[in-house]
């Protein structure tokens, strides 16, 4: 998959063509590779639902789960974490 940006600021959300196959291994691995990149605004990597993912919406900080280029993993409450205060998610910095 490959994905071009029009130039317009504000997030985005781009979705594989696939899903994560329903098999019993509960291994998977992905690889993403960014070409080039405007500007410094953070890249988020995760899983997000299948259906519903806004497309104009950061993965993780609204829903789903992801790892942005500031190094903080998104959406999962463990011991330590801290709320965002303008979306009230969980993240690990």
């Amino acid at each position: 998959m490959m994905v071009s940006d029009v130039g317009v600021l504000g997030a985005r959300t781009v979705s594989a063509e696939q899903p994560i196959p329903k098999i019993k291994s509960g291994i998977f691995y992905y690889e993403v590779k960014i070409l080039a990149r405007k500007l410094s605004n953070p890249i988020y990597i995760g899983l997000g639902p299948t259906k519903g993912m806004s497309p104009v919406k950061e993965l993780g900080i609204i829903e789903g789960y992801a790892y942005d280029s500031g190094g903080r993993f998104w959406g999962h409450e463990v011991k330590g974490c801290v709320y965002s205060k303008y979306t009230n998610r969980p993240y690990v910095d």
